[in-house]
């Protein structure tokens, strides 16, 4: 008789297989155009010279530029929480014609939250990361974020490893229970899982579930039983927090799903 694990298995197996089609029928690029390596906001914050909180005042191309940077947003910068001080408004050169990796997007009259890198050029900046740098948020997400930001900045300041890592792992748990920064977290915590990026598997620079404490565990378990309607996100976090034998989390998603 097969266990009650191997069920949970294909039960998830298939969820994410509906997660995959919905992510299919939204837009394909939006699933498959990522061959870069992932980059949550810990290497985000850790990589980019820049980030700001703006609103895109106008958009348009340009034909002085090469095909990676055709179109130019024109932000009124709002916040600067990471980087020196920038002008009122600045120029992020970008591409909309790019699909592999997908580009930073940016919509006259929305606000962004954007990390940065200076450009050729006076006044001129570009997307880190692409796509990952560049986040519609809504203004309790931007909170959470803000605040996220903060901390990381702050503990990228310990110069005791022990602690240091310590204090990453934290952060990343307080990300993962976040709905709106739950990614962010659960991506560098889901080392081992089905969820990790081709382009980061094999690699030592990701946090192992293993270091996580009881306490820890048990504030993503109960994260993860507070979920109402799941995202991509969500499945990452059921992964990470699954027991074996765990008739408890199949009675949760079996009434969900």
């Amino acid at each position: 008789m097969r266990s009650l694990n191997h069920y949970l298995i294909l039960y998830k197996m298939n969820m994410k297989k509906i997660v995959i089609v919905i992510f299919l029928l939204t837009g394909i690029q939006a699933l498959y155009a990522y061959p870069i390596t992932p980059r949550p906001l810990r290497k985000l914050i850790i990589e980019s010279q820049y980030i700001i909180y703006a609103r895109v005042i106008d958009v348009y191309a340009v034909t002085n530029q090469n095909s990676f940077t055709d179109h130019k947003a024109i932000l009124a910068v709002e916040e600067l929480y990471q980087g020196d001080k920038l002008n009122d408004t600045i120029d992020v050169y970008f591409s909309r014609a790019m699909t592999c990796p997908m580009p930073a997007v940016y919509e006259k009259g929305t606000r962004v939250l954007a990390f940065l890198d200076r450009g050729k050029g006076k006044n001129a900046y570009q997307t880190h990361a692409l796509s990952y740098g560049s986040k519609e948020l809504t203004l309790e997400a931007l909170t959470a974020y803000k605040l996220r930001i903060k901390e990381m900045q702050q503990i990228h300041t310990i110069n005791d490893s022990a602690e240091k890592n310590k204090k990453i792992i934290d952060w990343l748990v307080c990300c993962a229970i976040d709905r709106d920064t739950r990614w962010e977290g659960v991506y560098e915590l889901s080392r081992g899982t089905g969820f990790l990026s081709y382009y980061d598997r094999g690699k030592d620079t990701l946090i192992s579930i293993d270091a996580l404490s009881g306490e820890q565990h048990t504030a993503l378990r109960k994260a993860a039983f507070e979920i109402k309607s799941f995202s991509y996100a969500d499945m990452e976090l059921i992964d990470l927090v699954e027991k074996k034998n765990d008739t408890e989390l199949l009675q949760f998603l079996t009434d969900h799903f």
